[in-house]
C-alpha cells in the first residue's frame, strides 16, 4: 500500500523530499523522523512503491525506490563463500594501497600504519587468498565493486 502523497505540501517543506531526474520527472518522498537509542532522531524516507521506511533510495528503470522494491542485492550476496573471501581479500589489499588482484605482490607497510596492524591485515589477506585460490576464477572481479573503496 503506497504511503501518503507529498503533493499537498509546499515544496520547501522539511517533511518532504522532492527528487527531479534528468528528464524533468519529479518524485516526492515523505520524511519521517525515527527515534534511535543514541538520543538523536534519524530521518527515514517512505518509499512510494511499498510505503516502508528506507535510509537509502536506489535509482533503477527511471524511478527511485527502496532496495526491496528494486530487488537490489549486495555484492557479497551474489557470490558463494569462496567468492566472498576473494572479495574481502581484495578490499583489504586496497586498504593497504595495493591493486585488488591476487596475483599482485603485497605492498610494503604504509607510512602511518602500525607494524602490528599491517602484519595482522597481511596475515588475514594471505589466509583469505589461500582459501580462495583453491578455485580458478573465470573472470576477474569487476572494478565497479571497488569504486567506493578507492579514494
Amino acid at each position: 500500500m503506497p504511503g501518503p502523497s507529498c503533493g499537498q505540501r509546499p515544496p520547501a517543506s522539511t517533511l518532504c523530499l522532492e527528487i527531479t531526474d534528468y528528464s524533468g520527472r519529479v518524485q516526492s518522498f515523505i520524511i519521517k523522523w525515527a527515534k534511535t537509542c543514541f538520543g538523536r532522531h534519524r530521518p527515514i524516507l517512505l518509499c512510494n512503491s511499498c510505503g516502508c521506511g528506507a535510509i537509502r533510495l536506489f535509482f533503477r528503470y527511471g524511478t527511485y525506490a527502496c532496495r526491496h522494491c528494486h530487488r537490489a542485492l549486495y555484492a557479497s550476496q551474489k557470490n558463494n563463500s569462496k567468492g566472498r573471501k576473494r572479495l574481502r581479500a581484495c578490499k583489504l589489499r586496497l586498504e593497504l594501497g595495493s591493486l585488488p588482484d591476487i596475483r599482485e605482490p603485497l605492498p610494503p607497510k604504509p607510512k602511518w600504519t602500525r607494524r602490528r596492524t599491517y602484519q595482522r591485515i597481511r596475515n588475514e589477506i594471505q589466509a583469505l587468498e589461500a582459501k580462495a585460490r583453491t578455485r580458478r576464477f573465470r573472470k576477474p572481479l569487476s572494478t565497479q565493486l571497488f569504486a567506493y573503496h578507492v579514494s
